[in-house]
């Protein structure tokens, strides 16, 4: 039956490959195209004649690709290429195998079509191909016609380089690339994303991983998401070892993954580039200063291994996901790094838990693509030695992905190799029946793997061995036990060395650069529209700002104001003039005459009208809007009249603003401002002296008309409203003070009331809690001691029985030991969960009384709250009266009830620990506590060594007791390096050990 991971998937997708064209080709002899992909051809196409003209050649040829789909046939679309190689065929001459000569290699990646595309034309570089020399071909001559091909090869190799040196532009081939629908739809492709991981270099290797004898392979391996089940390994296989002495270049190509079925020229990646950053920029390890100054040296002088391999891992909705659940998980994601070499790769193939050799991790911080908008990371990380408690501690990731590859490897070959052993025995067969007999002279076929593998042991172990006698003169050991007897040396001393080296990670402070990149972030970047819109959405709107006054309202305000000032000074003058004197023994014009004189006598008058003269051009610039002087008369006679009028208006306006004192200082200062108004509209002009005499001629009598009418009512009505605001403010305050007084004092009453009745109500659920929660654990506690003396005497009874019974029958014995044990599991699970399920009502009881106290609490504070008053103001000689009566009878409960605890806990605890000293199962010994194979050489857990003081105090043997407390003590006091093997032998405590 199939396993959903290995079930063939029948929903294919179809891609059409078109090779249209091959540019710049030189070459007077048919060529051909083929194409393949992952080793598996897919078609090629006729032989087609250089157009001489154009220096083309029009293939036109067109071949399918069946892409299984499901993430699966999706990875294999973004991780493999497909190889168009152009083939030559060679003239045909005399005893020579026809062969065709491989004139150059394109590769075409079909990444676009995950981006959404269905189609595109792509022309891509054709690199020349290297003829490598046949398999097997030795380089001496033989007598089977070696001579012959070694000279078809050297004419192959002669062909291709003359062809290539003809062509002087770079040759290309157009190939279009279309599928019948997109391999994705728009909303996978936005669930999906596409993770590029790329191991650039390792530098500060140690010296121990520079080859010796045989060639050595380095290999970086990590694991990551394919889907939301399934997990894919990302292999670095071709790490190229490089000695210290420059620098790695900046800005050099990345190489593909898997480059063995390519030419050299193919093995780059197209338009990706590795360019360093400052250390500081990077995210990952080794950025102090002190690290620097490590790296440079460790860049520039020690050896290396290099990698710069990109590898393209496609991920669906699910494994995206599980990738930000991983990384949620766990920040730090292992990556794993060895050296082998063939002796170390046969040992890992034989052994079913194999040792991987200078196996080294290196952990990168992956939670920086949980920022958001983050999608690439790039930065040194450190290798040290592989240990599993460090990936699990760190990782949180048990067992190596080194290991699991070797063990799938190795079944795999053992899976062939079986095969191929079934194949060979029926061959054999054959032979021996005569029907299946070769030529001696026909050419040995390919051996299988496994074989290849032994004997590239036995090579390695003759390679090691060399000081070993090489021939036995006695004859009694045969050449297959001394190649076995090698291959255990190299294995043991390649055991020994691995061991060795693992700390040679930390001693040359070996650190890997790694990058890795996502098409898109897994957390997306908030935009800046919606950031705005967030950030208005918390802070609230603000109330519109209200229009202050306009210039020209701020102008006529200054006026008001300047007025005011004047109107200040004036009474300050009048009360130092005529302050003395009553008003009754001078007339209004002696008041006036007198005041007048005063000012004209002082420079106060001045002062008066300068202080006027800036708030009188504000309002003709401002309020009035003239700007440009006048120049005909008759308009500035009608600007000064309305100017003055308005100037006249304003003074009164701002003069019933001001409190007026005095009747006779009020008229004055009327009749002061009414007669100088006019002179201070003469700044606009010198010719306007007449009509500002006429217009103070005349004021005068209108100002005292005015005032003599109109005076005394305003005093009156002055006075009158004053002594009412007055009288009516002190009532307000008294009342408000009174009602104030109240309201505190009545607030603070129903606090009292309210947190003593709170304060009674929470004594008297503490109190019915506490008793009920007594009560069950008292219940509790003969309930467990009923029930375990029940199981105990139950078990008694049982065993007696079935010793009774075992004399007479060993199948009834054997039934009715079954049938009790399980009647004596039953009773105790019973009685387990009776206890629990009793122990759970009590504490839910506890529980919903605890709750029901708190909520009727609340509810009587929230909801009751005007009963509560009404209580307090109608029953609180009820309250006093309760707590009077009761608070006896509370401490007459709690005075008779507490001998009667105390005396229950000192009679049942003895008898608690007698029950749990003797009939608590005996101790178990786990495998960590043994600290040797010895029965003698056992580790006691200093909570072991409390419970046997115990029973030593308990039986009698104080002595004992106190050993065993000093023996804690002295572990508490011990120095961590004594903690290590710290042990109780059976010698020291003998009489502990006799109990066991």
């Amino acid at each position: 039956m199939e396993t959903p991971g290995n079930a063939v998937e029948t929903n294919y997708r179809t891609i059409k490959i078109t090779v249209v064209r091959g540019n710049n080709l030189q070459g007077k002899r048919p060529s051909s195209v083929q194409v393949d992909m992952d080793g598996e051809v897919l078609g090629e196409s006729d032989r087609k004649l250089l157009d001489p003209k154009d220096q083309r050649v029009h293939y036109d040829f067109t071949c399918s690709l069946r892409v299984p789909g499901g993430v699966r046939g999706l990875r294999d679309v973004a991780t493999k290429p497909v190889i168009l190689t152009v083939r030559e065929l060679l003239p045909v001459e005399k005893k020579v195998e026809v062969k065709p000569v491989v004139l150059g290699q394109a590769v075409v990646d079909l990444l676009p079509l995950l981006f959404g595309r269905s189609s595109f034309l792509s022309t891509v570089p054709l690199n020349p191909a290297s003829v490598p020399s046949p398999k097997g071909a030795s380089p001496l001559p033989s007598k089977s016609g070696s001579t012959a091909e070694t000279a078809e090869g050297a004419r192959q190799k002669q062909l291709a380089r003359k062809v290539f040196s003809k062509w002087k532009k770079q040759a290309t081939l157009d190939v279009c690339v279309s599928a019948a629908d997109p391999l994705l739809s728009e909303a996978e492709r936005a669930a999906s994303n596409l993770l590029k991981v790329t191991v650039e270099t390792a530098f500060s290797v140690p010296e121990a991983w520079a080859p010796q004898s045989a060639p050595c392979t380095y290999t970086a391996a990590l694991e990551v998401p394919l889907t939301a089940q399934e997990d894919q390994v990302l292999l670095f296989c071709d790490g190229q070892l490089k000695a210290g002495g420059l620098k790695e270049q900046n800005g050099r190509q990345k190489k593909r993954p898997n480059p063995t079925a390519l030419v050299p020229g193919n093995r780059l990646l197209p338009a990706t580039f590795i360019y360093a950053a400052p250390a500081e920029q990077e995210d990952g390890e080794l950025k102090d200063a002190k690290d620097r100054r490590f790296r440079e040296e460790a860049e520039t002088v020690k050896s290396r291994v290099s990698w710069d391999t990109e590898t393209r891992c496609f991920m669906d909705d699910g494994g995206t996901t599980r990738l930000r659940q991983k990384i949620t998980k766990s920040r730090l994601w292992p990556v794993e790094v060895m050296r082998s070499t063939k002796v170390a790769e046969i040992k890992m193939l034989t052994e079913e838990n194999p040792e991987i050799p200078f196996h080294g991790v290196a952990f990168v911080d992956m939670g920086q693509l949980l920022y958001p908008g983050v999608r690439r990371i790039r930065g040194a990380y450190g290798v040290q030695p592989f240990s599993e408690a460090e990936m699990q501690n760190k990782a949180r990731q048990s067992g190596s992905v080194l290991r699991q590859q070797a063990k799938a490897i190795a079944n795999q070959v053992k899976a062939r190799a079986g095969s191929a052993a079934g194949s060979n025995k029926g061959k054999a067969g054959k032979t021996a029946d005569g029907r299946g007999a070769k030529d001696p002279k026909e050419p040995a076929k390919k051996q299988p793997a496994s074989q290849i593998r032994i004997t590239a042991a036995d090579s390695v172990a003759d390679s090691v061995a060399d000081s070993e006698p090489r021939a036995n003169a006695e004859g009694n050991v045969s050449a297959a036990t001394t190649a076995r007897r090698r291959l255990l040396v190299v294995v043991s001393v390649s055991r020994r060395s691995t061991s060795c080296f693992l700390q040679l990670y930390a001693e040359a402070r070996t650190y890997v650069i790694i990058e890795m990149t996502l098409e898109k972030p897994l957390v997306a970047k908030t935009s800046p529209e919606e950031l705005a819109r967030r950030l208005k959405a918390l802070i609230p709107p603000r109330a519109p700002l209200s229009a202050g006054p306009s210039r020209a309202e701020r102008a006529v305000l200054d006026f008001h104001r300047q007025v005011a000032n004047v109107t200040q000074h004036v009474s300050d003058v009048y009360g130092e003039v005529l302050g003395g004197e009553p008003p009754e023994e001078r007339s209004r014009e002696q008041t006036k005459v007198r005041l007048m004189g005063s000012l004209n006598g002082s420079p106060t008058y001045y002062a008066f009208k300068e202080q006027m003269k800036r708030a009188v051009v504000r309002i003709v610039r401002d309020k009035m809007q003239r700007m440009e002087p006048i120049t005909d008369p008759q308009e500035l006679k009608l600007f000064v009249s309305k100017l003055y009028v308005y100037l006249v208006d304003q003074m009164y306006v701002a003069l019933d603003k001001v409190t007026h004192t005095h009747t006779h200082v009020y008229m004055c200062v009327c009749s002061l401002l009414s007669s100088h108004c006019y002179p201070l509209c003469s700044l606009f002009s010198s010719h306007c002296s007449p009509l500002c005499s006429l217009f103070s001629s005349h004021c005068y009598p209108l100002c005292s008309l005015f005032s003599s009418h109109y005076s005394p009512l305003i005093v009156l009505l002055s006075l009158f409203s004053f002594m009412f605001i007055v009288i009516l403010s002190l009532l307000s305050f008294m009342f408000i003070v009174l009602l104030s007084l109240f309201s505190f004092m009545f607030i603070v009453l129903l606090s009292l009331l309210s947190f003593m009745f709170i304060v009674i109500l929470s004594l008297l659920s503490f109190m019915v809690i506490v008793l009920l929660s007594l009560l069950s654990f008292m219940f509790i506690v003969l309930l467990s001691l009923l029930s375990f003396m029940f199981i105990v005497l139950l078990s008694l009874f049982s065993f007696m029985f079935i010793v009774l019974l075992s004399l007479f029958s060993f199948m009834f014995i054997v039934l009715l030991s079954l049938f009790s044990f399980m009647f004596i599991v039953l009773l105790s699970l019973l009685s387990f969960m009776f206890i629990v399920l009793l122990s759970l009502l009590s504490f839910m009881f506890i529980v919903i009384l605890s709750l029901l106290s708190f909520m009727f609490i609340v509810l009587l504070y929230v909801h009751c709250y005007p009963l509560i008053v009404i209580l307090y103001v109608h029953c609180s000689p009820l309250i006093v009266i309760l707590y009077v009566h009761c608070y006896p009878l509370i401490v007459i409960l709690y005075v008779h009830c507490y001998p009667l605890i105390v005396i229950l806990y000192v009679h049942c605890s003895p008898l608690i620990v007698i029950l749990y000293v003797h009939c608590s199962p005996p101790l178990q010994i786990s495998l960590d506590d043994v600290v040797d194979d010895s029965p003698d050489e056992v580790r006691l857990s200093s909570s072991q060594l409390r419970r046997f003081a115990a029973e030593a105090q308990l039986t009698g043997d104080h002595e004992q007791a106190a050993r065993l407390h000093r023996e804690v003590r002295e572990r508490r006091t011990r120095l961590p390096e004594d903690l290590c093997p710290a042990s109780l032998t059976r010698k020291t405590f003998p009489d502990v050990y006799s109990g066991l």
